[in-house]
This record gives C-alpha cells, structure tokens and sequence, in this order.
C-alpha cells in the first residue's frame, strides 16, 4: 500500500516526504519499500525525504547504512524546508 501511494503522488510532485513520526519499528520488508521508492523517485528525477523517525527505527536506518543513500530529517519542518533548498532542474 505505501509504495503505490507514492507511485500516485511521485508524478505530481518534486519532493515527497514520508512522516515516519508514528512508526514503531522496521522490518526488512520495509527497509525494502523505502529503498523501491527511493529508487522509484530517483528514475523519476524526483525526491523522498523521511521525517521524525523513531530513535529504534532510526537505528535500524544507521545499522542498514540506508541513512547513506536516503535524506533523513529530524523533524517534519526540517524536511519541507530541505524541499525549498534544493530544486531540481
């Protein structure tokens, strides 16, 4: 279900932020669905940026090394501002 929402929002949109503020932990099937989308996003010349992860889902992101290849913000604010900074071309 959350890939094919960001499948719908990826065409109309330069930046999608996923609020991770409400998810309690990470499984390997959705360290998997990030990584889809991230790519997804990538191919479309668009962006993903994760906001408020948990402190255990954030460590989970950290022992994954994803936080090398996916924008992770501390807060909802501090996405949306990284979506006003940088625009593609």
């Amino acid at each position: 279900m959350f890939s094919h929402k960001i499948a719908e929002l990826l065409p109309r949109s330069a930046s999608v932020i996923v609020d991770l503020s409400s998810i309690e932990m990470i499984d390997s099937a959705g360290l998997g669905e990030l990584v889809l989308v991230l790519l997804w996003s990538r191919a479309c010349g668009r962006s993903i940026k994760l906001a408020s992860p948990r402190p255990n889902v954030m460590e989970t992101l950290r022992l994954t090394n994803l936080v090398s290849v996916l924008e992770v913000h501390p807060t909802l604010q501090d996405a949306a501002i990284a979506c006003r900074q940088v625009r593609p071309n």
